[in-house]
């Protein structure tokens, strides 16, 4: 028997066919349906607090002044009507889009959406 060598580890036939391998799809309804909706809920609004901070903020103090607050609770909430609203419009799109598949059409070619 031959003794196996460390580099014939790595060595790779050229002619043998190579295919892809299809990944499942991963289940979102258990806990790491949990760890994605809590992770996705914190990267929202680690981003809204930061428009916000740079539009709203002076770091020339290390207090919040009142206008501040204000500034920021009204940014905040402005964003996360903003954020819904495209939810929303995302939703009813893709609402559209399938339905046009369903009657046969091509999704691609819709224009007039």
């Amino acid at each position: 028997k031959k003794m196996r060598s460390p580099t014939e580890d790595y060595h790779i036939d050229p002619f043998k066919n190579i295919s892809a391998v299809m990944m499942p799809t991963p289940d979102l309804k258990g806990p790491a349906g949990k760890q994605l909706n809590t992770f996705l809920t914190h990267t929202l609004v680690s981003k809204s607090h930061k428009f916000c901070a740079a539009k709203c903020t002076s770091l020339d103090t290390a207090k919040f002044n009142s206008e501040e607050v204000q500034c920021m609770q009204g940014c905040v909430s402005k964003f996360s009507d903003a954020y819904n609203m495209l939810q929303d419009d995302r939703k009813t799109l893709l609402g559209q889009l399938s339905q046009i598949q369903l009657e046969g059409g091509d999704k691609y070619e819709a224009r007039a959406i």
